[in-house]
């Protein structure tokens, strides 16, 4: 097996570090990603007559039968499989559970299990001898819940014993996810750590959140955009800046997200200018229409021709990323709406549908274009 899927192997596919099943002393994992687009499914599991796998993202939703061997594993290895992330439901006996020795996610608003098959731009997002940042939970109070809730934190290599204070990027998910998000199919530590080490980034903080916001006796409508508008201000960016040390203004913020999270950076950023000077939208809608507490929203809202030299002084990037399979008739008559309304955006493309591979790479891109302006002028 190449070193470059050992290294996919060994980086943080797991939510948490599952319990293992143990025989004779050792433990092992359920799934091992090989070459070529393969996949090893291994499992020691008694008292069950059968073992199934199941890709959920199959129109013809086969169950792959495993076979049990005399010492009582239960294996399949299957190839060709699609680069990107594929949930898998797991069938003993032909119930669904959740298999505790395989790699899980928070998705579809549940623990799900799946497998993330690296396609040729892996080498950007897979465990290197790299300096490592830190990843940490935090838990912070929501005036806007009335709540705790749990964001993370990446801190960059060498956050400790540095003196310095840094940039801070908010990484929104996308629906039907949480706070994991960026971390586990996102692999954004990874991202960071490999292009700190390139020094093709500025040095940052990365704050993760759940997008949902269900304020007590309010309108569940107002969850996805004014909610979440209210959290970043009041409780998220507040806490940040009390406890890390991050510069408190906006030339040094940045948020982005995808889907979901795309129309939440963009209502967000464009409701409070005085909060982001970067905004990053990754698969999400520019001229359509969301439901919100004042009827329905479109960021089409904030372009308007008169009143674009105003906006475009409010931000030093506006940065719009889809793959090629997602809204891809729309996409073209977007950019030409924009131009034609003299807003200045950067628009990004690269192949696929709408999925984590899509964001990853979008990731990528954004990164170096963050706070780059504001690092050369602290060195002159």
């Amino acid at each position: 097996m190449k070193n470059y899927f050992n290294g996919y192997n060994a980086g943080p596919m797991d939510f948490g570090q599952p319990e293992q099943h143990k025989k004779d002393g050792n433990s092992s994992s359920a799934v091992t990603l090989l070459e070529e687009g393969g996949v090893r499914f291994r499992i020691y599991e008694q008292g069950v007559n059968s073992v199934k796998v199941q890709f959920d993202d199959e129109e013809n939703e086969v169950r792959y039968p495993l076979v049990k061997d005399r010492d009582g594993y239960w294996s399949l290895e299957l190839y060709d499989i699609p680069a990107g992330i594929h949930i898998i439901r797991w069938y003993f006996d032909g119930e669904e559970k959740l298999c505790t020795t395989a790699p899980v996610i928070f998705y579809g608003n549940g623990a799900r299990n799946y497998i993330d098959v690296p396609d040729e731009k892996a080498d950007c997002y897979i465990l290197k001898d790299v300096p490592h940042g830190s990843v940490r939970r935090e838990y912070y109070y929501s005036s806007v819940t009335e709540q705790f809730r749990i964001c993370w934190v990446y801190t960059p290599p060498f956050y400790d014993e540095s003196r310095k204070s840094y940039p801070v990027l908010y990484a929104l998910n996308g629906g039907e996810e949480n706070e994991t998000a960026w971390l586990w199919p996102g692999k954004i530590n990874l991202i960071l750590d490999n292009l700190t080490a390139e020094n093709k980034i500025e040095d940052m903080l990365v704050v993760m959140m759940a997008g949902y916001v269900f304020a007590r006796d309010k309108i569940r409508n107002n969850a996805i955009l004014e909610n979440f508008s209210a959290l970043m201000e009041q409780d998220v960016i507040p806490f940040i800046e009390d406890k890390y040390r991050v510069i408190p203004c906006k030339e040094y913020r940045a948020i982005a997200g995808n889907s979901l999270g795309a129309s939440q950076a963009q209502w967000t950023a464009f409701n409070h200018p005085e909060l982001f000077d970067y905004i990053g939208v990754f698969s999400g809608r520019i001229l359509e229409e969301l439901p919100g507490q004042r009827g329905h929203y479109s960021p089409a809202d904030f372009f308007i021709e008169e009143n674009a030299d105003i906006f475009n002084a409010q931000h030093k990037l506006l940065f719009y990323a889809r793959g090629t399979e997602e809204y891809a008739q729309q996409q073209e008559k977007e950019m030409e709406e924009l131009k034609k309304r003299h807003i200045e955006a950067i628009f990004y493309s690269c192949e696929g549908n709408h999925s984590w591979m899509v964001s990853r790479q979008a990731m990528l891109y954004f990164l170096p274009l963050l706070f780059r302006e504001e690092s050369e002028k602290q060195q002159r």
